[in-house]
């Protein structure tokens, strides 16, 4: 429940709330990419770049599929290119 909730405040221009309830579901069930995913994306809303990297990279890592997971590969290459540019 607190990962849809926070997905739906996520998406509906409340990313700070969403992100708040997403790391409270992701304390709840750690092995859960798709919540990891969701978290990735609050950040990325919220410009917070080297964050969305590090929590997208261990929902690929974690070796489970999940809803999002091709969206998290792009986004990690966007990612990767445009810190790049930054550095």
């Amino acid at each position: 429940m607190l990962d849809t909730y926070g997905w739906i405040l996520t998406q509906n221009d409340e990313p700070e709330n969403g992100l708040a309830l997403l790391r409270e579901a992701f304390a709840r069930s750690s092995t859960n990419p798709e919540v990891r995913y969701h978290i990735g994306v609050a950040l990325m809303i919220l410009g917070r770049d080297q964050e969305v990297l590090e929590e997208l990279e261990a929902a690929i890592d974690s070796g489970k599929t999940f809803t999002g997971e091709e969206d998290a590969v792009k986004l990690i290459q966007e990612l990767r290119v445009s810190l790049v540019d930054q550095g």
